[in-house]
């Protein structure tokens, strides 16, 4: 089974990026491919859409990169770094990745996201990422085809 997981929280403009995707791509009917939109997850719901799969793809915004750009890169360049966490409401994607390999559990697959321009408070992207939801979505797509 191939995941494609928008993860991102619509309350905070760009971060939103991934769910905007997946609302063009949720429709498609692929055999095999679930389409899946995580708005704000908490770390066990990731754990529990990450724990089973053969592959991943992780649509969603980036804090690094270029601003216009569609970046693609494997799930295995993600390192959660030491930090001081005060809440299970902070762990990031990385470190559910970091839990799940505890558990001999390997998740494959990429990144497919931009970065962001604007993550203040408000509903909707910025103009800048508004404009890259369709080309990745076809972006997404194609991936689907090579794999």
């Amino acid at each position: 089974m191939i995941k494609v997981v928008g993860v991102g929280n619509p309350l905070l403009g760009d971060d939103g990026f991934g769910l905007e995707v997946l609302n063009l791509l949720e429709n498609e009917k692929i055999e095999g491919v679930e389409f899946i939109k995580l708005p704000t997850p908490s770390p066990w719901l990731l754990y529990e859409v990450f724990r089973e799969g053969d592959y991943f793809i992780v649509v969603d915004a980036l804090y690094d990169g270029e601003l216009g750009k569609i970046e693609t890169f494997p799930l295995s360049k993600l390192k959660a770094y030491q930090s001081n966490l005060k809440s299970l409401h902070e762990v990031s994607l990385a470190q559910v990745f970091d839990l799940l390999s505890l558990y001999d559990i390997d998740v494959n697959g990429i990144v497919v996201g931009t970065r962001v321009k604007d993550t203040t408070p408000k509903i909707g992207l910025s103009e800048e990422l508004s404009n890259l939801v369709s080309q990745t979505a076809k972006r997404v797509i194609e991936i689907l085809k090579e794999l």
